[in-house]
């Protein structure tokens, strides 16, 4: 059987970042036409939020004209579990959306028109990791700032589990979600609870497919306003809703998913254990995306901190102030520790 050579990436390389641009923490950007934002009002232009695919390239010099083969991308090297199986007509395939810092095995086999038949041929299988620089940035087309929520380092050898958790803009009002874009949440995410933290004077309604994507709408007010008994319920419901596995995965998200959901990114993220720097960098990533700026040092992030340091009491970590907080407006220490099982995992 003639062998199929896989070229790129190289057997056991480390791909290049999987952003599309890189954040520095600079607050110009520049004008990027191939990614205009049409959909958005009183916006910027352009979106860095956005990822850059893997391109996976082989070489079959037995195959004749108009061949088909079939591309077969597993997180383990026996190939059981593919994380995707692409029949493609070009000896390319750029495949989006992959997991940071994780290895992948893949394998090629030049396949017949009659599906029972055996491959003509099958290459190697040949293993890849992806670069570890984060964030995890998903494009859906009639969306802006998706990026999933894990990959982040913590300590003891530890990260946040990729795939369960993503944030984002809103999908409709402002923004209107493109059948593609439907298609990468539904079926390639398989996002299985849209979370809403929308309120009063916005679009607020389910546009997923409520046959499948469960749709709860919680409507909260973000950074200093968390300590409105008003919101005390909705918090204490949003974060209970990460103890349940049956909502995984989860999105959730706002208007440009950047306050209100930059405020219940940065409990989930210090509940597991992330530092000041990574919570700040988080936060500030929401400035790729078309929306205005949101740096560390604004008003609205200072007044976060500052109400969180309220609860304290004597141990000023994130993960603590945080803590005990949640534990003010009703969330059990059974539950944070339950939200921890599911979403964190061995590095």
């Amino acid at each position: 059987m003639p062998a199929i050579t896989l070229h790129e990436p190289v057997d056991n390389a480390t791909t290049h970042p999987l952003q599309a641009y890189a954040w520095t923490g600079a607050t110009t950007h520049p004008r990027d036409p191939a990614h205009l934002s049409h959909n958005a009002t009183g916006t910027r232009t352009f979106d860095r939020s956005l990822p850059r695919p893997i391109r996976l390239a082989w070489r079959d010099d037995a195959a004749p004209a108009l061949s088909t083969w079939q591309v077969t991308l597993s997180r383990w090297p026996d190939l059981r579990e593919p994380d995707g199986m692409f029949a493609v007509t070009a000896s390319t395939l750029d495949v989006p959306h992959l997991h940071v810092d994780t290895a992948y095995y893949w394998q090629v086999a030049r396949i017949h028109a009659s599906e029972s038949a055996p491959p003509a041929s099958v290459s190697p299988v040949h293993r890849f990791r992806t670069h570890a620089h984060l964030p995890r940035w998903v494009y859906a087309p009639g969306m802006t700032n998706l990026r999933d929520m894990g990959g982040w380092p913590l300590p003891g050898g530890q990260r946040i589990r990729q795939g369960l958790v993503y944030r984002a803009s809103e999908m409709n009002g402002h923004l209107a979600l493109q059948a593609a874009g439907r298609r990468v949440l539904e079926d390639e995410l398989g996002i299985r609870t849209d979370l809403d933290l929308r309120g009063v004077g916005e679009d607020v309604r389910s546009v997923l497919d409520e046959a499948r994507v469960r749709w709860l709408n919680v409507p909260i007010r973000p950074y200093g306003e968390i300590r409105d008994a008003i919101y005390h319920n909705g918090y204490r419901r949003i974060i209970e809703l990460f103890a349940d596995t049956a909502n995984y995965p989860i999105l959730f998200h706002c208007w440009a998913g950047a306050d209100r959901a930059g405020t219940v990114a940065y409990m989930l993220h210090a509940i597991l254990g992330a530092n000041a720097h990574q919570l700040a960098h988080d936060y500030e990533l929401t400035s790729m995306a078309v929306w205005e700026d949101r740096l560390r040092g604004m008003l609205g992030y200072r007044a976060l901190l500052s109400d969180f340091r309220a609860f304290t009491n004597g141990d000023p970590s994130p993960r603590a102030e945080v803590e005990n907080y949640l534990h003010s407006i009703g969330v059990s220490a059974t539950t944070l520790d339950r939200i921890r099982e599911i979403l964190i995992e061995a590095a």
